[in-house]
């Protein structure tokens, strides 16, 4: 397909000028995977678009409930997530209509991803348990994994990071059963980020390499990105900021090719948290505002609350906790909104260290023990620092 991507193309523009309808159909599904891959998304919506237009002009609603769900993947890809949800739900109710099982548990799957991304947790895991469901009726292991991987990616949000690893833990084993090398990369990726997120950082680290390692053999340029940002978030907390920029910069390479922005908003944002450890605290402001736009503009909102803690942080280096604060009370704002207990306790443990600077000391312990409850509730690393902080002479 690499190969004959001109020639491809240009056999279903031919087929669209004469409007050969069945031909648009089959041409545009047999390159779906291969436009995922590639991160060809932008294109992708536009092909997919015409083949649902040309299948419904024929009367195919099998053709045109399958055009739908590759035109809802590659709308997510480039972030409009309000189009993604949109051309999924139409493509749920017409797999239901002719019956079709397999084809409404890919899109309740697809549609469960959106609904995460959009930080509709409980939406995201009533749709993405209906979808595991349907795919272990039918017998589909490869749809069974990855609705596991994505309810993994679900709860690790939450906060539920023990659930999550379990979850995440059974997909890698069905993918390896099954002998799915993407599959394997995308369960690694996760199991790495939660691995991460609990403070098994050479686990996470080893994790991490194997994903990347896999993504490479498969030339997954989009899931080499997603290793590398995660590398680099764990290199940053172990002090190789060096090696985390470095890591970081490519991946921000690789997602601006791909165009996309909620990879480059990630990435940006761990870039301005390892400008900001080395005191460049210009170019971690830059960052973190393009990545704060970016989140704004897809309606990210736990992208949103990362950013505006990390906004937080640099402002409290930069010696101003009243400005420093406000951000925090944003992110905390925000964080509690969308359930995210590990940004609602970062934004607490901001707010309190601003509150110790500026006078307030009983505001200040309040906050941090408000932090350090939720740290320990959830398993996160932060609990035995934050502890053993609040239990020495300013506790």
């Amino acid at each position: 397909m690499a190969a004959e991507r001109v020639n491809l193309l240009a056999c279903i523009g031919h087929a669209a000028d004469r409007q050969q309808h069945d031909r648009v159909t089959g041409l545009t599904a047999a390159i779906a995977s291969y436009l995922r891959a590639e991160g060809l998304s932008p294109q992708a919506v536009t092909l997919h678009a015409a083949a649902a237009a040309a299948a419904r002009r024929r009367g195919d609603r099998p053709g045109e409930a399958t055009a739908l769900l590759n035109l809802g993947s590659a709308r997510q890809a480039t972030g409009d997530y309000p189009g993604a949800a949109g051309a999924l739900e139409q493509a749920l109710e017409t797999f239901r209509e002719f019956g079709d099982r397999l084809g409404e548990a890919n899109a309740l799957n697809y549609l469960g991803n959106v609904r995460y991304l959009t930080d509709d947790c409980p939406g995201a895991v009533g749709a993405l348990q209906q979808a595991l469901e349907t795919f272990r009726e039918v017998g589909d292991r490869l749809g069974e994994a990855n609705a596991l991987r994505n309810l993994g990616s679900v709860w690790q949000v939450t906060g539920d990071y023990q659930g999550a690893a379990q979850v995440l833990g059974e997909a890698l084993g069905t993918y390896r059963e099954i002998g799915s090398p993407l599959g394997q990369g995308n369960a690694l990726l996760s199991l790495g980020a939660v691995r991460r997120l609990t403070g098994d950082f050479p686990g996470a680290t080893s994790t991490l390499e194997q994903a990347l390692e896999t993504f490479r053999e498969v030339g997954d340029r989009l899931g080499e990105a997603n290793a590398l940002c995660n590398l680099g978030a764990v290199w940053q907390v172990t002090g190789d900021y060096q090696g985390a920029a470095a890591a970081l910069g490519h991946a921000l390479g690789i997602y601006r090719d791909l165009g996309n922005r909620l990879g480059e908003a990630n990435t940006l944002r761990n870039l301005g948290e390892v400008r900001c450890l080395t005191d460049d605290f210009a170019e971690a402001a830059a960052a973190l505002e393009q990545a704060l736009d970016i989140a704004r503009d897809l309606g990210d909102r736990l992208g949103e609350t990362e950013a505006l803690n990390c906004t937080g942080r640099l402002l409290l280096a930069m010696g101003d906790p009243r400005r420093a604060s406000a951000e925090y009370q944003r992110a905390l704002d925000v964080a509690r909104m969308i359930d995210s207990r590990l940004e609602e306790a970062h934004a607490l443990e901001g707010i309190g260290r601003c509150d110790r600077l500026t006078g307030s000391a009983d505001a200040a312990g309040a906050a941090l023990r408000q932090a350090l409850e939720i740290y320990r509730d959830i398993g996160a690393p932060d609990a035995p620092r934050l502890s053993a902080e609040l239990e020495g002479p300013r506790g």
